[in-house]
């Protein structure tokens, strides 16, 4: 049967459950009609699959959609079935999409305890789900993230940046798990920064920095300081390094979790071991941390070593302008610069 305008208003059954009428022009098109004393109601379907396994998917009411609105969709519908689509999973897919918040929570769940920056990602997805929260997953685009990359790039670049970098694996996890067919930050590009710092100490200002650090009363901080250059380690992977960390024997520092990702072995000079044995061990770190808030919590690492830096600094600039040198002498000088003036280690021996 052909079904028309026509044939549609015409169409009544008395079987309780309904009755199916097939279209004879589009294989796989019907209507489905409700007995009266259950409405009445006529419901545009398509039929689909092997025999025995078949599919039925509706596509809308009569009244809601015209015959050619439904038969248009039934057309598109059943073309996606040719090229081994599923629109009935698609359908239950669409049902079960997780809004942004949850699986921000699902996401951050996983790599809770397997990456050591899951605290900044979760913090910078925090950001995205004050936005995004009650949006489901698919339907964030390129252009809402584009949107909201670009406001957070109004207050700072490099937060932008960040922010991008822990939304980026989010959305390619949904990939991976089947919700989404393309990650819509993949080609959101990044702002260009400012290139890193190239500072290099000279030989006249690395001596003066090397007689201020000598004379530094805080002999952790010393410590810490020739540890930079002896070594070119970062700041923050000195003031964490532990005494079980190093071999005075053998001369060997090993860095358990470096920027890099892997374990890194560090040789240590005969000067630096020398200073590591007169060293006071005052607790697990070499650099003795900073007193616990609450007694009985466990020792924590130091901060950082400004105040120490800024007396070196501050010395070092006294004992230069003794000697004539100009004011722009040891301008802009910052602790991160010693580990990049790894060539002056000769003179520590």
């Amino acid at each position: 049967m052909k079904i028309t305008n026509r044939t549609l208003a015409a169409l009544r059954t008395e079987i309780p459950g309904g009755r199916r009428f097939y279209d004879s022009d589009l294989r796989g098109f019907l209507v489905r009609v409700e007995p009266e004393e259950s409405g009445g109601g006529k419901h545009f379907e398509i039929r689909y699959g092997p025999r025995g396994g078949q599919h039925r998917l509706t596509i809308g009411r009569w009244g809601t959609l015209t015959l050619e609105q439904a038969r248009e969709k039934a057309r598109n519908l059943l073309a996606r079935v040719a090229l081994g689509e599923d629109p009935s999973l698609e359908r239950k897919r669409k049902r079960e999409m997780p809004l942004f918040k949850s699986w921000k929570a699902t996401y951050c769940e996983r790599i809770r305890d397997r990456l050591k920056s899951a605290r900044w990602i979760e913090r910078f997805l925090g950001i995205a789900a004050e936005r995004w929260g009650n949006r489901p997953l698919d339907t964030l685009t390129p252009a809402d993230v584009e949107a909201l990359f670009q406001k957070i790039g109004e207050e700072s670049k490099s937060s932008a940046n960040r922010w991008l970098s822990c939304v980026r694996p989010c959305f390619a996890q949904a990939v991976r798990d089947g919700w989404l067919l393309s990650n819509p930050a993949r080609d959101v590009a990044k702002f260009q920064e400012r290139p890193p710092r190239q500072r290099v100490l000279s030989d006249d200002e690395m001596r003066f920095l090397l007689d201020a650090i000598a004379r530094e009363p805080d002999v952790h901080a010393r410590l810490a300081l020739f540890f930079l250059l002896e070594t070119g380690a970062r700041l923050s992977e000195v003031l964490r390094a532990k005494w079980d960390d190093v071999d005075l024997e053998g001369g060997t520092w090993l860095i358990p979790s470096p920027k890099a990702g892997t374990p890194q072995g560090v040789p240590l000079s005969r000067s630096i071991v020398a200073k590591l044995r007169r060293l006071p061990r005052l607790g697990p770190f070499i650099v003795a941390g900073r007193e616990n808030e609450k007694p009985g919590a466990p020792p924590k690492p130091r901060y950082d070593l400004k105040g120490p830096w800024e007396r070196v600094l501050s010395r070092a600039i006294l004992e230069a302008r003794k000697k004539k040198h100009s004011a722009d002498f040891l301008k802009g000088v910052h602790v991160h610069d010693l580990r990049r003036s790894e060539e002056h280690t000769s003179e520590l021996q």
